[in-house]
């Protein structure tokens, strides 16, 4: 089972420049770091408080402090695709994001294998 991602979850677009351990999960929204992308959501299920995210919410979201910028490369801005829906969970009639997520981004450099958002919460699970 995965973890439901929410707008408190940690998404990056996975160009940092040393591995980092997975942040605890924040009380507040996390600040901005290396390709970071910013979650927003209007759904109407909510974990412990919090919107959960569909692929709608997150295509399109901007990404800041991508750190690939040497020249001729293009820093992450916006995510372009996302995959790593529930195939059960639904809101709104979408399925929610899990914590197995792939994004695409527009970089030049394609996104690391490996990529695993950090959900930020345990209550909620879907496969």
């Amino acid at each position: 089972m995965s973890k439901v991602l929410t707008t408190e979850s940690t998404v990056t677009c996975g160009h940092t420049r040393a591995p980092q351990p997975p942040p605890p999960p924040p009380a507040l929204p996390p600040p901005l770091g290396p390709g970071l992308v910013t979650l927003r959501s209007t759904q109407k299920l909510h974990v412990e408080g919090v919107s959960v995210l569909v692929t709608a919410d997150v295509v399109g979201a901007t990404i800041t402090g991508c750190p690939n910028v040497e020249s001729p490369q293009k820093p992450c801005t916006v995510v372009t695709s996302a995959t790593g829906e529930s195939v059960k969970l639904r809101t709104g009639g979408a399925p929610v994001l899990l914590d197995r997520l792939t994004i695409t981004a527009d970089g030049t450099v394609p996104v690391p294998l490996g990529l695993e958002p950090t959900a930020g919460q345990s209550k909620l699970t879907s496969v």
